[in-house]
């Protein structure tokens, strides 16, 4: 998609925006995909929390993450 957008998998998953409270941590476990090409990408967590706002991104090391295609013919056990 373009821009991508982050969505749960499971039916019964949080629906985004969601909230969560002081000392109840979050742990997002991502499955990325993509049909063609290398993408580089990151991601921007936008959050509130008592009148106070931000983005935090989130990224490898200060890298964007990296994820590539199969190349052709990988699933055809070639």
């Amino acid at each position: 998609e373009s821009p991508p957008c982050l969505r749960p998998i499971h039916p019964r998953g949080p629906r985004f925006p969601f909230k969560v409270g002081p000392g109840d941590p979050e742990i997002l476990d991502l499955t990325v995909l993509t049909d063609t090409g290398d993408v580089r990408w990151w991601l921007e967590l936008s959050w509130t929390s008592v009148g106070q706002q931000g983005v935090l991104r989130v990224d490898f090391a200060g890298a964007p993450f990296r994820t590539m295609a199969l190349p052709t013919g990988a699933n055809d056990g070639e």
